[in-house]
């Protein structure tokens, strides 16, 4: 995950326990619903929920920076 989210973000991933995740696979395409220069918050449906994902503009490129449940 380091080359795709930001650091700080990375140090949070780091304490999700995988068992604890619902989904098992994205069920559609990814849709925009917030636009910024630096900034873009995707909704990702997938097979048990919506996620709402937040991609960055660092230095390093664009990078994940955080999510919540729809």
């Amino acid at each position: 995950l380091r080359r795709t989210t930001t650091d700080e973000y990375l140090g949070v991933l780091a304490g999700v326990d995988p068992g604890n995740i619902p989904a098992t696979r994205v069920t559609g395409e990814p849709r925009p619903v917030r636009v910024a220069p630096r900034s873009v918050q995707v909704e990702v449906p997938t097979d048990a929920l919506t996620l709402v994902v937040l991609v960055v503009r660092t230095e390093d490129g664009w990078r994940v920076a955080g999510y919540d449940r729809e």
